[in-house]
């Protein structure tokens, strides 16, 4: 008897190092479901840190149960729920790579519907779709496929053309959210936090920031803090204490000595202490990713169709090493 329990007990062992190994192997996925929150511990109480939108490609690194331990294309690290996640390996993720993809530009958000005009699912603003066939459906990443608005749906390729982008694009993109809820983590056009403001602006202009405010004032070019050196699409980092000089806050400059930011909602402050719509915080840097209308400047983020996890950079699939953390 003792002879046979000890047997099982390592055929347990054995079963749960295998197990283990093979859970642990790094893989693909891409987020099914609108929008996907990434949290701090592998429960859903736990802190949310970000989200991902409908068809974000993310890095598996390891799972546990219902969750998976994964690293977003901006670099950041954390937990997903399994059951918004389509998993894939790198020639299916590959394969993806190589496909007709398109990304909604409506920033109001569309829906997926059958031919009977049943709802599938919302599509966010900045989700990417597949094309499913010759007759305009689309497709999702977990196979799902139905029709939606073709006009307020552009090629994902397009908008990653770094030959259109511009820090007017920034700008309007930003000004499209005025009004939209504060939320800490929120990335979506529901609901921003001031970096994921300031980084879904950038994004949809085809240009990849780092997630946290901190992180973005590490990149781009150091600009003076004053409205004569200042530029459209600047990012202005704040903070509450000038003396330790840690950003806490970020907000994109539109011009005119006014700024746009995320903080309570989604509105415009100005940079003059004699205006009645003065930004009372301790203001701490300012950095420079476009120059102008002859695209992103070196080292200012990650321009998308660079990006090895959305478009095929030579066989590489590392992590941009501007965005990690």
């Amino acid at each position: 008897m003792l002879r046979n329990a000890s047997l099982r007990l390592i055929a347990a062992v054995v079963t749960i190092v295998v197990t283990s190994a093979a859970v642990n192997a790094a893989h693909w996925a891409l987020v099914t479901v609108p929008m996907a929150p990434m949290r701090s511990a592998a429960a859903h109480s736990s802190e949310m840190e970000t989200q991902y939108i409908m068809g974000t490609p993310v890095r598996v690194d390891s799972v546990t149960v219902d969750w998976a331990y994964a690293t977003g294309p901006d670099g950041y690290r954390g937990y997903l729920p399994l059951k918004a996640l389509a998993e894939t390996d790198s020639a299916g993720l590959c394969k993806w790579q190589q496909s007709q993809r398109y990304i909604v530009v409506n920033p109001s958000g569309l829906q997926l519907r059958d031919s009977a005009g049943m709802l599938i699912s919302p599509l966010p603003f900045g989700a990417i779709v597949g094309a499913a066939d010759s007759r305009g459906a689309v497709s999702l990443p977990d196979g799902r496929t139905g029709y939606t608005e073709a006009e307020d749906i552009v090629p994902l390729e397009t908008l990653a053309d770094r030959s259109v982008m511009t820090p007017d694009m920034v700008v309007d993109m930003a000004l499209a959210f005025t009004g939209v809820p504060y939320l800490w983590g929120g990335t979506t056009a529901d609901a921003l936090d001031c970096s994921g403001l300031t980084q879904l602006s950038y994004k949809m202009a085809g240009l990849m920031l780092p997630r946290n405010a901190s992180a973005q004032a590490r990149i781009g070019k150091d600009i003076a803090l004053d409205v004569d050196s200042l530029r459209p699409a600047d990012l202005i980092f704040m903070g509450s204490d000038r003396m330790a000089r840690r950003v806490t806050h970020v907000g994109i400059y539109l011009g005119n000595g006014m700024v746009i930011h995320s903080s309570g909602y989604v509105h415009v402050n100005s940079l003059y202490p004699a205006s009645p719509q003065y930004i009372n915080r301790v203001l701490l840097g300012a950095r420079r990713y476009f120059d102008g209308i002859a695209g992103p400047l070196p080292d200012a983020g990650v321009c998308i169709l660079s990006h090895p996890w959305y478009f095929a950079q030579g066989g590489t699939l590392a992590l941009p090493r501007l965005l990690i953390q």
